[in-house]
């Protein structure tokens, strides 16, 4: 059993759609004419699970309890973000180039990429991969909550690498597995190669 009991979520229930939650918002639907609209009503409902999560974020189990009964409305987001278009930064006249960056860069490289200024909030990481997801910073949060889902998701095989790459096989790996789930879970602290592995 779980040390707590969950909070009592609206999609609570492994039946309640995307399109279901989002009505209850009393915003338009996720459609390509208003997908300003779509990304608002995301970030606020990741938001929301975030903000449940963040009290509980070292307990394992309560995680693995709290993302299988919402498994099927987190599934919606991934392909909702999987529907999205990529876009180009040289399409994206309002990204701003790091040139603090740019100075460190090779020039082969910059003939290739572009160094993209993000908000240095901690949140970074996040931060960016929206920027390629979107053009905008708006998925940090989703993206967020998406990684710790992943994490959750295929937690088996995390922590079969972790327990044969990091640690030798002792039972450190299950720890390090909660560390990065705890770090995912809350705001402003920073993102690391294995969040950027499961994203």
């Amino acid at each position: 059993p779980l040390s707590k009991p969950l909070p009592p979520p609206d999609p609570k229930s492994p039946k309640t759609t995307l399109a279901q939650q989002m009505n209850k918002t009393g915003s338009p639907l996720v459609q390509p004419s208003n997908s300003s609209n779509a990304l608002i009503i995301l970030d606020t409902l990741c938001c929301t699970m975030l903000n449940e999560l963040s009290s509980h974020s070292r307990n394992l189990e309560y995680i693995v309890a709290y993302f299988e009964i919402r498994s099927a409305i987190l599934d919606q987001v991934v392909q909702y973000l999987n529907s999205l278009p990529i876009p180009y930064a040289n399409t994206l006249p309002n990204l701003q180039v790091d040139r603090y960056v740019q100075q460190e860069c090779h020039p082969l490289f910059l003939q290739t990429f572009k160094p993209i200024k993000t908000t240095g909030d901690g949140n970074c990481m996040y931060n960016a991969l929206s920027l390629a997801f979107c053009g905008t910073e708006h998925l940090s949060i989703v993206i967020r909550l998406l990684t710790t889902y992943a994490l959750v998701k295929h937690r088996t095989a995390m922590i079969d690498a972790l327990s044969h790459i990091y640690f030798n096989g002792n039972h450190e790996h299950i720890q390090a597995l909660t560390d990065t789930m705890h770090k995912a879970i809350h705001l402003g602290v920073w993102g690391t190669d294995l969040h950027s592995v499961f994203f």
